[in-house]
């Protein structure tokens, strides 16, 4: 198999044609038989982009999901608050000298 698909290049349109079915013929055969694992079939560029995208489409609302189980921070009840009277007017007592 692997001399026949290094002789692809170097064949004519008709015979290329020829060994390529005769290859996928013999690739059948050699998975149908018992005993044998099978081989996964290769993914184009693009089932390969579509898968990552949809895996990335996941982590990212389960991501979403998390945050909002967490819920909203609570708000801080003085946030722009103004201080008391005389809170911070006071002036350091100065020592003697």
């Amino acid at each position: 198999m692997a001399r026949a698909e290094e002789a692809l290049t170097r064949l004519p349109e008709p015979q290329r044609t020829e060994l390529v079915a005769e290859m996928a013929t013999t690739r059948r055969w050699l998975d149908s038989r018992p005993g044998v694992p099978a081989q996964n079939p290769k993914q184009s560029r693009r089932a390969k982009k579509a898968a990552n995208a949809r895996k990335a489409a996941a982590a990212t609302q389960t991501a979403r999901a998390e945050k909002k189980r967490q819920g909203k921070k609570a708000k801080n009840p003085l946030q722009g608050a103004r201080p008391l009277p005389g809170v911070g007017d006071a002036r350091p007592k100065k020592r003697p000298t």
